[in-house]
Order: structure tokens, then C-alpha cells, then sequence
């Protein structure tokens, strides 16, 4: 591809044009690298996103199937019966809430996790944080300021969704957000920009110039 639009730049665009784009041709050039950098780029955190995605999935689906099996053997033993007798109400709601779908309950709290995460990594991102409190960051402090909000802001969002309270919903979420958090912050710096980039951008283009010439009061 690049030797064909060599071909038809050195051989249809006439010299003395040639000598006048050459400087854009070469910006043209720069973009095209960059764009297509990135887009290798994207499509490897795309790959990595959904691979752990699956897996998380999968994990998780296994974790509530394995927890309906413990539940169905648990009531059968003695210690079950005497549970139900001593909290019938918080055995019912188990009961009850293991009897759904899991394999429904899965994607929603993994869609959940996904949206939460994403919006909590472009935050971060935008913001700098990212860049100080992950990038140099060790595992401990990854897991507290982007794992924490990631499952809160989860668990928040359970708790309507499936009519449970904060303690029961921070662990039912805890897998797919500890699991999918640190990816959906990847895939968010890798789609938003920071702050300071955009402030380059603004300055380069000229538009905060011409807002400032458009409202005086702000000189």
C-alpha cells in the first residue's frame, strides 16, 4: 500500500506541487505511523480485554454454580436444618437468590463491573492519577484505589439491582471487580487522553486564543 501511494505521488502529482505539499506529505506520513501504532496497540488491549473477560466469566459462573451446589448440600445436613430454624429469613433470601439464572446473573454484574470500571479508569486517566497511583504504584495500592472504587461503585449498583445490602453485595461483586479492573483501566487509558494532552492541544490549535479575544473579560 505505502509503495503504490509512492507511486502515484512520484509519478501524478507534478514537482513544483510535490515541493509545496512535501512538508504536509511528511505530517501525512507521521499520522499514518501514529495512527496505525495505535490501532496495534488497541487491538492488543481489545484482545487482552476480552481473554480476561472470558475468563473472568467463566470463574465467576463457576464460583456461583459451585456456591448453589455447597447450598443445596448444606440444608441437608443438620447444621443447614438448624440454620433455617434459627434464620429462616436470611436462609430464604439465599435460597432465593440462588435459584435464578446465574448464568443471567454473571453478565450483569460483569456488564456492571465493565461500565464502572471503564468510567473509573477514564477518570484516572484524564485526571493524571493513573499515571501515579498505577504506573508506580505496587500491587497493594492498585487494588485500594482502583479495585475499591470498581467494586463500590459495583456493589452500589447490586444493591437496587438485586435488592441485597452493601455488605452482601460487596461480595458478590468482589470477583468480577477485582478481576476486570485493572484491565478496564488499560483499555480506558488506552481510549482517553489526559488532561494535559488536551490542554496541548487546545493551545496548538489556537482556540483559547480566540476565546480569549471573543469574551475580554477573561484577559
Amino acid at each position: 500500500m505505502r509503495v503504490a501511494v509512492g507511486e502515484v505521488w512520484e509519478r501524478f502529482v507534478p514537482p513544483a506541487v510535490r515541493q509545496r505539499l512535501v512538508p504536509w506529505w511528511a505530517r501525512a506520513q507521521r499520522v499514518g505511523r501514529s495512527v496505525g501504532r495505535y490501532r496495534r496497540l488497541l487491538v492488543a488491549d481489545l484482545a487482552s480485554f476480552a481473554f480476561t473477560s472470558i475468563f473472568v466469566s467463566a470463574v465467576y459462573a463457576g464460583v456461583l454454580y459451585g456456591s448453589r451446589f455447597w447450598w443445596a448440600v448444606f440444608r441437608e445436613t443438620p447444621v443447614g436444618a438448624g440454620y433455617f430454624g434459627f434464620f429462616l429469613e436470611r436462609a430464604s433470601f439465599i435460597e432465593a437468590f440462588l435459584e435464578q439464572p446465574l448464568w443471567v446473573l454473571t453478565l450483569k454484574v460483569y456488564g456492571a463491573t465493565v461500565v464502572v470500571g471503564l468510567a473509573v479508569g477514564v477518570v484516572g486517566q484524564f485526571l493524571l492519577a493513573k499515571r501515579y497511583l498505577y504506573d508506580f504504584a505496587g500491587c497493594p495500592t492498585r487494588l485500594v484505589v482502583w479495585g475499591g472504587p470498581t467494586l463500590l461503585g459495583t456493589s452500589l449498583w447490586a444493591t437496587d439491582a438485586f435488592a441485597i445490602d452493601l455488605r452482601t453485595a460487596l461480595i458478590v461483586c468482589a470477583p468480577p471487580a477485582l478481576g476486570m479492573f485493572a484491565q478496564c483501566l488499560n483499555l480506558a487509558t488506552r481510549l482517553c487522553p489526559e488532561v494535559t494532552a488536551v490542554g496541548r492541544l487546545v493551545t496548538r490549535s489556537g482556540l483559547w486564543r480566540r476565546l480569549m479575544r471573543q469574551w475580554p473579560c477573561w484577559r
